[in-house]
Formats: C-alpha cells, sequence, structure tokens
C-alpha cells in the first residue's frame, strides 16, 4: 500500500537558548549550544535540542545536532528525534535542514518519515516545514 506524503508548515518561537564554549582555533569558537524552542501550526511541539556549533569572528556560523521534539503533527501525538544541519550569516539569520531519524516515532508518531528545514530570526518571522509519511 503506498503512502501519501503530507506537508506540516509553521513557525519557530525561541524559548532558551544558551551557549558553552568548548573549544577554540584561529577565527572561530567552537561551542555546545542547548536550546528549547516551540513549534507552531501543523507541528504543536517543545523541542528540545542539543548542537555543535562553529562560531566565527564575523558572527556567522555553522552548526549540527539532534531535537527532541514532544507533541503533535496533524492529530498525531506522541515524540521523535530530529537531526538539524544549518547555518547563520552574519544578518543572524539561521537557515537549515533537518530529517526524522529513522526509528525515533513514539505512541502514535511510530514509523514517522521525513525532511524539511527552517528559517529564524529571533525577533522576526520564523518558518519550518517537514513533508513526512509513515513507513
Amino acid at each position: 500500500m503506498a503512502t501519501m506524503t503530507m506537508h506540516a508548515a509553521g513557525s519557530i518561537e525561541s524559548k532558551t537558548w544558551d551557549f558553552q564554549a568548548w573549544d577554540e582555533i584561529e577565527g572561530a569558537k567552537l561551542s555546545r549550544m542547548t536550546a528549547t524552542d516551540l513549534f507552531h501550526g501543523d507541528i504543536e511541539a517543545e523541542a528540545t535540542g542539543e548542537f555543535a556549533s562553529l562560531l566565527r569572528e564575523d558572527g556567522s556560523s555553522s552548526f549540527a545536532g539532534l531535537y527532541v521534539v514532544r507533541g503533535r503533527i496533524g492529530r498525531r501525538q506522541g515524540s521523535f528525534v530530529l537531526r538539524a544541519t544549518g547555518s547563520s550569516g552574519t544578518d543572524g539569520m539561521s537557515r537549515g535542514e533537518w530529517s526524522v531519524i529513522e526509528g525515533s516515532g513514539t505512541d502514535e508518531l511510530v514509523g514517522l518519515q521525513g525532511a524539511g528545514g527552517f528559517v529564524y530570526q529571533a525577533g522576526q518571522k520564523s518558518s519550518l516545514t517537514l513533508d513526512y509519511d509513515f513507513a
């Protein structure tokens, strides 16, 4: 039986971001970031994340990490894990991609698979997308 891919869209509200430097190279610092964000829209959830980030002297950065997402997608409740990678420019705008880690869905989200992305800037309009289905 073929599955139908669904599209979720919404926004991101940042609750907390904590940076802890852990190393330095010429022109850049490496930091660990712990984040709590709220997803609104087709995904209503709290996302807690751990990221490693390279912060350059010019204010730009690159990052990679994992989000644990607890809430709902559409009418289905549960949790899942997103693998996220991205970067931010000197304007502070973060852009990235993410994908659901296979086998991480719980409760009504068992079998969740998908990928999408996000654009975020503090105090500005943000967006998230996830194209998903269930295995």
